[in-house]
């Protein structure tokens, strides 16, 4: 085997793999359109569940098993902001 052989089926290779990895793996996503009703509920289940899920404490439950009915502990303070900041959104936006 040549060295242009081998080249060009490296190259065949890397671009077989590329195009599996985007075929199967890198799926551009598809969204559907979605109603204002929808979105509003959507934002209502969410706060609501914040609501829910607020101990004394301040922290949200984020991993729960529900056959025990028990707080897993998981936490994060990530996740913590990102939740608190949309709070703050949805305030801002006139959701009770």
């Amino acid at each position: 085997m040549t060295r242009r052989q081998r080249v060009c089926g490296g190259l065949a290779t890397w671009l077989l793999t590329l195009g599996a990895v985007r075929l199967v793996i890198a799926q551009p996503e598809h969204c559907g359109t979605v109603s204002v009703a929808r979105l509003d509920h959507a934002i209502d289940e969410a706060v609501g569940w914040a609501s829910r899920t607020q101990g004394a404490d301040g922290r949200f439950i984020y991993r729960y098993d529900a056959r025990a009915d028990a707080d897993l502990g998981f936490y994060e303070f990530v996740r913590h902001a990102g939740l608190t900041m949309a709070l703050y959104q949805a305030a801002g936006a006139g959701v009770d």
